[in-house]
């Protein structure tokens, strides 16, 4: 799952047989601010080591927008395409990727879902939307990236009182205290849109407190922080 690619920089792999779903770290100082000086270069060398296309991403606003990678729109928090080689990617740094694989209609998507995006669920724009395009829930791999988990991510009261609000979180503990649990409120989005239970795959970083492996923080570092990069693409 973890790999060593080039300049020393480890990446987290996950291959679904179709599709390879990448997701960096902080290692070496690895960072992917879109506004940082190495930014380009660092895209670059993603894309000339993965031998891609391009890699299509947007400018994230905490919203549900989603688009076709092809569109001419640069801002929202979602992106689909039915390209091969095309990479479409999301910014990090505690906040939830979640890449989506329709292996039997050759379908992606790459959404940025933070506490706003989860509370707003974009997970059910982005299925729906690739639902529209020809896809089926039953025949999507969700894979939930590394972000704030619920030993670290404590939110306040008005926060809670949002996600409380929300019917399908009513009788259902998505909290730890006044910590939220944003992978479990995720997987419960996800089963609702019919996607099936094994088909969902998750991981044990927290962005905030892994040791092993270290990543980017917002809360953690604050200013200093710089940005994971989440993107996924059809081989």
């Amino acid at each position: 799952m973890i790999k060593n690619i080039v300049n020393g920089y480890k990446v987290i792999e996950i291959d679904l047989e179709g599709a390879n779903c990448i997701f960096t770290t902080s290692h070496n100082g690895l960072d992917l601010n879109r506004e940082g000086i190495d930014f380009q270069k660092n895209l670059n060398c993603l894309k000339d080591y993965y031998k891609l296309n391009d890699i299509a991403y947007l400018k994230q606003i905490h919203s549900t927008y989603v688009y076709d990678a092809n569109s001419k729109e640069d801002i929202g928090d979602g992106l689909y395409t039915e390209k091969m080689n095309l990479g479409i990617a999301v910014f990090t740094a505690d906040c939830v990727p979640i890449l989506v694989y329709d292996y039997e209609n050759n379908l992606i998507a790459a959404l940025h879902s933070g506490w706003k995006g989860t509370v707003d669920n974009i997970l059910k724009e982005g299925i729906k939307f690739l639902i529209q395009k020809g896809g089926n829930p039953k025949t999507m791999k969700i894979v939930i990236g590394p972000h704030n988990k619920s030993c670290c991510y404590e939110i306040g009261n008005d926060v809670v009182e949002k996600f409380n609000e929300k019917d399908i979180f009513k009788g259902v503990s998505i909290f730890k205290g006044r910590n939220l649990d944003m992978e479990k409120a995720i997987i419960l989005q996800a089963l609702n849109e019919g996607v099936l239970k094994e088909n969902i795959i998750t991981m044990e970083y927290c962005t905030f407190c892994s040791s092993d492996v270290k990543f980017h923080s917002y809360r953690r570092d604050r200013e200093q922080s710089g940005r994971m990069f989440s993107f996924i693409y059809m081989k």
